[in-house]
């Protein structure tokens, strides 16, 4: 019953409550009473009990407490608001104004004597009473609520979990921010200025044209986080990572000034424009950045890694390029961005380690889609796409995917990968598991010339999409249940349904007729702009991906979280062409827990052929038209390699090139 003794307690608050108050003195000198710790209710139901007397519940003092309750409490805002320590509920209630006193005879026990009552006459004119509120309350007040604004500029907020989402047009200059949470927030238009944010968690927040100039954002966590025309002059990012697996946007900031030594910036990041004059980026990691027309004028770029990066129409005037890494076609426009004698002695060492060129002569008709001499005709039959598992045990090992022209790797839920595998020049006898299809292969299926898909099961939202391509001419569906499929699939071993199962192709094909697809990609000689590569980790959330160069083979190797992908005949998966490209996922519309991929429009990427690596843009403006490829922001198309090829559709900050020491480390 201890509520009630509470209750009792605060409606009387000058009177005794069996010896549990405590008085003290607040910073105005008035008394207090402090109620005894609350086991076992929540901060909700006593706030009920409290609002209907009038009072309210606070916290100004952390005496009795020890270790983390301490410190919370110490931490706390005062009155006004609930603390919850664990279980236990700590509050402090306003008293009376006037403090008792304590009072022991010899050999007595210590009595409280109460003032007296006294006894005012009001005067005649009106009387103003003044209250003096702080500026950290009045900071704390304006953060009680969902919105904002905040004032809370010069305030120390380090380490406080800031609730309210919408914060636009809040001042938190030259406050202290130091490993607060400032996750999941609007913050259009605030004032940073002079702010430390050091440790802050900034994950999923937007601050379009925020004022963070001068601040300091040293280890801040970014995902997701966009800075669009945000004010970053002179702010503090060194050894900011935007290279996390999650996109970041800088798009149109001003980081004149900034201080961004050590940043790693995700791949492919689209930065058009932006201010980085007399930045300091040494060693930063700018790969595949799109900097058109940004002005670098006076940066310092030593040692930073350029791979890939956009500079048509930048402003390098009195940059500092030593030691930094740039790609062959690079330092080509460099010698025209910078015509004042510039040091471009990077360039030739990028260019003494370029590979030379090979060329590959193809006889007689090539495979469409492998580009391969096809000895005699090729197939003139329809190419087979096949959904095949690869999130789980049971999709291991799988099944005839070695013989596949292209193998599409597309992210699917949990943070994992699936397989959209195409045969036509070679089929091979079974291919499995096959398991349930996804919106992302509808869009990828498009410019094949209306093949053959082979799938187990979808959801009713992804199955209306695949019947609604299908009545376009997309393709020929052949899910578990449809004829002739029905009678072509069939399970190798007893499991429960999330294993899929096996497809025995010849069959399915005995019955196919149409066309044989069009060609998808060009093939042709190595690039003189290529760089040599040992390999490539592409890092999805629940999937460490790698390829690595094998000179014995002249292939590229497959490995899944650190150890080969091997077929069901014991050999590792290797191919001829790793394409990774860069582009975005929304989220399906037919399933809010899957992820859709985006693969018309245009993006950047990386082609891996013969042991190098290239920087490629690709095209694709319907989902009818082939994959145009490009080298770098040149208009030179970009070939593969006649073979195979494997191709990665990535996130932005998801891929790096391997050393030669951790393709090493790999088993195998």
């Amino acid at each position: 019953m201890r509520w009630f003794r509470l209750v009792a307690c605060l409606a009387l608050v000058a009177t005794s409550c069996g010896g549990t108050q405590d008085l003290s003195e607040n910073s105005g000198g008035s008394a207090q009473v402090q109620v005894p710790v609350i086991v076992g209710e929540s901060t909700g139901y006593a706030e009920q009990i409290l609002s209907k007397i009038g009072l309210s519940l606070g916290v100004e003092t952390g005496e009795g407490l020890s270790g983390p309750a301490k410190t919370i409490v110490e931490q706390a805002p005062a009155a006004g608001t609930f603390m919850a320590v664990g279980s236990q509920v700590i509050g402090v209630v306003p008293g009376s104004a006037t403090r008792p006193t304590t009072t022991t005879a010899p050999g007595t026990a210590a009595t409280t004597t109460q003032p007296p009552p006294t006894t005012t006459t009001a005067p005649a004119t009106t009387q103003v009473t003044t209250t003096t509120v702080s500026p950290k309350r009045l900071c704390l007040d304006s953060l009680s609520g969902n919105t904002g604004p905040a004032e809370c500029s010069g305030i120390d907020l380090s380490g406080y979990g800031i609730a309210p989402q919408f914060l636009d047009d809040s001042d938190f200059s030259y406050a202290n921010l130091a490993g607060a949470s400032l996750r999941n927030k609007s913050l259009h238009r605030a004032n940073f200025s002079g702010a430390i944010l050091d440790g802050a968690d900034l994950a999923l927040s937007e601050f379009h044209y925020a004022d963070l100039s001068g601040a300091s954002l040293t280890g801040v966590l970014l995902a997701l986080t966009e800075f669009h025309y945000a004010d970053l002059s002179g702010a503090d990012l060194s050894g900011v990572s935007f290279y996390n697996g999650t996109w970041n946007d800088l798009y149109g900031a001003n980081l004149s000034g900034a201080n961004l030594s050590g940043v790693q910036f995700s791949n492919g990041m689209n930065m058009p424009g932006v201010d980085l004059s007399g930045a300091n980026l040494t060693d930063s990691r700018m790969v595949d950045l799109n900097l058109r027309d940004a002005d670098l004028s006076g940066a310092n770029l030593s040692g930073a890694n350029l791979f890939g990066v956009n500079l048509l129409g930048a402003n390098l005037s009195g940059a500092i390029l030593e030691g930094t890494s740039l790609s062959v076609n690079q330092c080509v426009s460099l010698v025209s961005l910078l015509p004042n004698g510039a040091d471009l002695a990077p360039c030739a060492t990028t260019a003494t380690t370029t590979p030379p060129p090979t060329t590959t002569v193809l006889v007689g008709t090539p495979h469409p889609l492998t580009g391969l001499d096809s000895i005699g005709s090729p197939s003139t039959a329809p190419a087979l796409a096949v959904k095949i598992g690869n999130d789980g045990a049971n999709s291991l090992p799988q099944i005839g995917l070695e013989s596949a022209d292209i193998v599409y790797e597309v992210h699917i839920e949990n943070g994992v990968t699936r397989f959209l595998a195409i045969f036509h020049s070679e089929v091979p006898e079974s291919v499995g598991r096959v398991r349930s299809a996804r919106s992302s292969d509808i869009d990828l299926l498009g410019n094949l010339n209306i093949p053959y898909f082979a799938y187990w099961g979808s959801n009713e939202g992804v199955q209306t999409e695949i019947r609604e391509a299908e009545n376009l001419g997309t393709f020929v569906a052949q899910d578990e249940a449809t004829w002739p499929a029905v009678l072509n699939y069939y399970r190798d071993r007893i499991c429960e349904p999330a294993c899929g199962g096996l497809l025995n192709t010849p069959g399915l094909l005995s019955w196919v007729t149409g066309s044989p697809p069009n060609p998808v990609f060009e093939y042709g000689d190595l690039s003189a702009s290529a760089t040599q590569a040992a390999g490539v980790r592409w890092t999805a959330p629940n999937r460490q991906i790698d390829f690595t160069w094998d000179d014995s083979t002249s292939k590229w190797l497959r490995y899944q979280d650190g150890v080969p992908l091997v077929d069901s005949n014991g050999n590792q998966i290797a191919v001829d062409n790793v394409l990774l490209l860069y582009t975005f996922y929304t989220v399906s519309t037919a399933d809010d827990r899957s992820p859709q991929a985006t693969s018309t429009g245009s993006g950047g990427g990386r082609l891996y052929r013969q042991g190098a690596v290239t920087s490629i843009r690709w095209s694709r403006p319907t989902v009818t038209d082939p994959w145009n490829l490009v080298y770098g922001w040149t208009n030179n198309t970009a070939t593969l390699s006649p073979g195979t090829t494997w191709v990665g559709l990535v996130r932005a900050g998801e891929i790096r090139v391997l050393t030669s020491a951790e393709v090493a480390a790999l088993p195998g």
